[in-house]
């Protein structure tokens, strides 16, 4: 619970904080005549410098120690009556009153006089006039006088510019006059002169004969191109043939469909254009065949061990390396200790430049082997045959295999038995694995346990101490610098029952007074009684004992009402109540 001085505190942090959400700059008055301003406000910053702005003049003052201030300077000038008022922290916005509107006088407008470019016939034309100042973009374009050539007009493009566009449709020298509007209505104008030519020559513009190969079952398309004259272009094969397959669209000129048959196919095509012009190419397109599919990689046989032998662990497995047109990437092998391969007990992956691989950590018994070569483009080939080996022994030292706790949770002062295991039987003289607990006040442990010669595992006990509170403690074997982990819940025993019963017979808050009554009984007079806040777990106080079971007691300088108090006895009885108030 918060301290009285802690409240208090945060209580005036709180309210600091609100009044500095609530501050910001506020105007009563904005008024400009004759050139004088006069702005007053409050809500600014103490002693902080208030600004007031327009978009031609700035003024400001200091606020006050409260927050107002008032702002009078005189040559203040604004174009829309507005200024905008602010201090370190917020700004707001005024309409000034008494203050008359004025339109600022437009800036110099112009047509940029920029010769536009000529054009031919039947080739699409683009260009584009633009003009500066006036009073409000965008403008809106139009021709005052004149007219532009056939087929060419003229539209609002950017906010700056204006486009004159189309197809020229006639030989000619046009003079024309071009008028550009702002916002305001203002406009000007000036003279442009486009001088369109006759078509250009008609030209096939592919750069290279050889069009793009295909190959036989794959979507295939190309374009071929012109340029001069009109358009539309007409596109027809007067010559040669084309891949099977495939056929030629007349506009826009396209080559396309799915080739059938491999080899070289020359063709010529005439593009013709509405204004007689025509021109001639000859192309050709190179269609070759599917590739195959990948070929799987051909299947190792193994070298050795031969079949049936017996080994000692580790020992070493070799194969015949694989010829392979795109190269062997790898060599997959594995161990089982069943002929179908069901699960595997060894597995790994040799360099495709390996033929052999070794071993390991495989106990005795008979086991099966495979291999199988794996290529870039197809992947991994059949399996080799199977041949058998039976491991005898070893050469290596036992591993760590495990570490684990039963029970694996208990009641503090219980003892737990823990067993280490290896992965091999332990040699002449044993293996010892070192031991470790996290918190050996809680579950100790021996500092080390010997898994006897033969055997792979062994056992050790682990007693606990009674604890108060749930710990999780962590159990670690280690061998050979490898280490397993085990985990031991260690929990408090559970209290013991209740030998006596509690009732609350009164519970009452005088708020005038902050006094709290409490009356109870026990079944046992010898217990003690104490009253408890039952939502915060604080304790109030101790009941007088009055004998007979009987205990009752007024408690002074209770801040507030409780709402709900718990009795508990020192015998473990306990009872709550509702408290009422008087």
């Amino acid at each position: 619970m918060l301290g009285f001085a802690s409240f208090v505190l945060l209580l005036l942090t709180l309210l600091g904080t609100a009044q500095a959400a609530q501050a910001a700059v506020s105007v009563t008055r904005a008024e400009l005549g004759s050139g004088q301003l006069r702005v007053e406000g409050r809500g600014a910053q103490s002693g902080s410098l208030v600004r007031v702005v327009s978009d031609l003049s700035s003024a400001g003052r200091n606020a006050d120690s409260s927050g107002g201030f008032r702002v009078e300077t005189g040559s203040f000038r604004s174009s829309n009556c507005r200024v905008t008022v602010s201090d370190p922290v917020s700004s707001t916005t005024a309409s000034l009153s008494g203050c008359t509107a004025t339109t600022p006088p437009p800036s110099t407008f112009a047509i940029d006089d920029r010769p536009l470019a000529d054009g031919n016939v039947g080739t699409d034309y683009n260009n584009f006039v633009t003009a500066t100042g006036g009073n409000g973009a965008p403008y809106r374009w139009s021709i005052a006088a004149g007219a532009l050539p056939d087929g060419l007009a003229i539209r609002d493009f950017a906010p700056g510019s204006g486009s004159i566009f189309g197809r020229p449709t006639t030989v000619q020298t046009s003079t024309f006059t071009v008028r550009a509007t702002d916002q305001a209505g203002n406009s000007t104008t000036r003279q442009f002169t486009i001088t369109v030519n006759p078509p250009r020559p008609l030209v096939i513009t592919n750069q290279s004969d050889q069009l793009s190969s295909g190959i036989v079952g794959e979507p295939y398309a190309i374009g071929v191109f012109a340029d001069g004259g009109t358009t539309p272009y007409t596109w027809t094969r007067i010559g040669g043939t084309l891949p099977p397959g495939l056929t030629l669209q007349a506009s826009p000129g396209r080559i396309q469909g799915t080739p059938t048959t491999a080899g070289t196919y020359s063709f010529t095509l005439r593009v013709d254009e509405p204004g007689g012009q025509s021109a001639t190419r000859t192309f050709s397109i190179t269609i070759a065949e599917r590739a195959p599919p990948p070929a799987p990689p051909g299947t190792p046989s193994l070298v050795g061990p031969a079949d049936g032998a017996s080994v000692v662990t580790p020992f070493t497995i070799s194969w015949t390396a694989v010829s392979d047109p795109s190269g062997i990437t790898a060599y997959n092998w594995a161990v089982s200790a069943t002929p179908t391969f069901a699960t595997t007990a060894a597995v790994g992956t040799a360099p495709g430049t390996a033929t052999q691989a070794t071993v390991n950590n495989l106990a005795n018994g008979t086991y099966f082997w495979r291999v199988q070569a794996v290529n870039g483009p197809f992947g991994a080939g059949d399996w080799s045959a199977t041949r058998s080996f039976t491991v005898t022994g070893t050469t290596n030292p036992p591993a760590l295999a495990a570490v684990s706790v039963n029970p694996t949770d208990v009641t503090g002062g219980s003892p737990a038995t823990g067993t280490v295991s290896i992965t091999l039987p332990a040699p002449a003289g044993g293996t010892t694995i070192a031991l470790t607990s996290g918190e050996p006040a809680v579950a100790a442990v021996p500092a080390s346990v010997t898994v006897a010669a033969g055997q792979t595992s062994a056992t050790f006990t682990v007693p606990t101490q009674p604890v108060t509170s749930s710990h999780t403690v962590v159990i670690t074997a280690t061998l050979g610098g490898e280490s397993r982990f085990a985990f031991l819940g260690v929990s408090p025993s559970a209290p013991p029952p209740a030998t006596d019963s509690v009732t609350i017979q009164r519970a009452e808050y005088t708020a005038s007074k902050r006094t709290l009554l409490v009356e109870a009984t026990g079944t046992n007079a010898s217990a003690t009684l104490r009253v408890f806040n039952t939502a915060t777990g604080a304790q109030i106080g101790t009941l007088s004992n009055q004998g007979g079971g009987r205990y009752r007691s007024t408690f002074s300088n209770v801040a507030a009402n409780p709402q709900n108090i718990t009795v508990r006895s020192s015998l473990g009885g306990s009872a709550s109540r509702n408290v009422a108030v008087k």
